[in-house]
């Protein structure tokens, strides 16, 4: 039985896939989080004199890098590196 080829390239596409999954595990949490933070202060993070909390924040800002962790783990070569 040939002995499978494992390339850098997919072990580094394997590691961003799963760094992007974990971080949009982590937005899922801060989302659920800055909701009880809303009910909490009965009413929307933002809105009126409140100012938006840490886990509004941290929410988009984890959706965002784990978008972008995604979207480079799935693009092709010729995307990701430069010419």
């Amino acid at each position: 039985m040939p002995t499978p080829v494992v390339s850098e390239d997919l072990i580094l596409r394997l590691g961003v896939g799963l760094t992007g999954a974990t971080l949009l595990g982590g937005s899922a949490l801060a989302a659920d989080l800055a909701q009880l933070h809303m009910a909490a202060l009965g009413t929307i993070c933002g809105a009126s004199t409140n100012p938006h909390c840490g886990w509004c924040l941290g929410a988009v800002g984890l959706a965002l890098a784990g978008l972008t962790a995604l979207g480079f783990a799935t693009a092709p070569e010729r995307v990701r590196t430069p010419e």
